[in-house]
């Protein structure tokens, strides 16, 4: 991964002084990156205040992120010979990568309408976090993202390196056929967990009225004799495109970026809408206008307007299937 700045602390120092190093790196509080590169693969280990806190696995075009990661990456600076660098960075791009994990990696070409600005401007105005790397073969661009803000970008060629607004403006310079890959951040489920426990033996939280109304309501239902549905598993959903905005997905970009992409049969809905269904795996079928009916690879996307109600399918696929949006249509198991 190329880093976004130009002022290394230290370079090119082997990675069996990672220790001498690293308490060199407390010393001073420092914020940034301590890459490492190795003959097989990258590792770079994020300093926050002067302590390791997360690492960075790069093997080729894989991404692997995660606190837990900092152990192996110290593990393998001291047991197999490779260089270090030690890069400052602002604190908005570390956090990109602290306390997070790559919940999704987007691999596509770039078409003939699309430009760099355009999917930049798509990832901000979802708020996405994540790291854009475009490629054609000569000059490579990273963008690093936290929450829709450009947080740092690296453009390099054989030309040279730029940084900033420069580096993006260059990046006008990828045309039709340029690789696209976009990895996806999410906040550590792990980490998560640990906040809530140390949050809860802190203090003392007094349930709220939303929390315990459910749990009267439950106590009352349980007295009362369950109703049997014959009805079979099926939904009425109304087909939708990430590009809506009533129906309030969580990851507006990211979901538009996959639609966009998709060429094969695979439609979205929430986690409501596929446990109605009562699937056996993640097959669902679609019923047509025509009275026919289409089966679909299943996958969840977070969606906030009301649960159950929608289905996002692929345009490509809207086209071949003759549906609209805001059409109903009977998804069955």
């Amino acid at each position: 991964m190329l880093i976004p700045s130009d002022r290394p602390l230290f370079e090119n120092v082997s990675s069996r002084e990672y220790y001498i190093r690293a308490g060199q790196l407390k010393d001073k509080a420092f914020d940034g990156c301590l890459h490492i590169r190795f003959s097989d693969s990258e590792e770079m280990i994020i300093f926050l205040g002067g302590e390791p806190v997360t690492a960075i696995q790069e093997w080729g075009r894989w991404l692997a992120v995660g606190d837990e990661l900092v152990e192996a990456a110290e593990n393998k600076a001291l047991s197999t010979e490779g260089k270090m660098a030690a890069y400052p960075l602002p604190q908005e791009l570390l956090h990109i990568f602290i306390h997070r994990y790559v919940s999704a990696m987007v691999e596509d070409e770039m078409g003939q309408y699309m430009t760099a600005k355009l999917l930049i401007g798509c990832l901000e105005s979802d708020k996405s976090t994540c790291v854009l790397k475009l490629s054609d073969g000569h000059a490579t661009g990273h963008v690093f993202m936290n929450f829709g803000k450009v947080a740092g970008v690296i453009y390099d060629s054989p030309e040279g390196r730029s940084y900033g607004d420069r580096a993006l403006g260059e990046m006008g310079r990828f045309k039709e056929g340029t690789a696209i890959t976009i990895y996806f951040m999410e906040i550590s489920e792990r980490y998560l967990k640990q906040k809530a426990k140390a949050r809860a033996e802190a203090h003392f939280v007094e349930r709220p009225f939303d929390t315990i109304m459910p749990a009267i309501r439950s106590a009352i239902e349980k007295k009362m004799p369950a109703p049997v549905s014959v009805e079979p598993p099926a939904a009425r959903l109304v087909v939708a495109s990430s590009l809506d905005k009533r129906i309030k997905l969580a990851h507006r970009s990211r979901m538009q970026t996959l639609e966009m992409l998709e060429e094969g049969e695979v439609a979205w809905m929430d986690g409501k809408a596929m446990s109605g269904l009562q699937m056996a795996g993640n097959r669902a079928r679609i019923a047509l206008p025509d009275g026919k009916t289409h089966e679909v690879t299943v996958r969840q996307a977070e969606i906030k307007a009301e649960e159950g109600k929608y289905i996002i399918i692929p345009r490509k696929l809207r086209r071949r299937l003759a549906l609209k949006e805001g059409m109903t249509v009977q998804i069955m198991p």
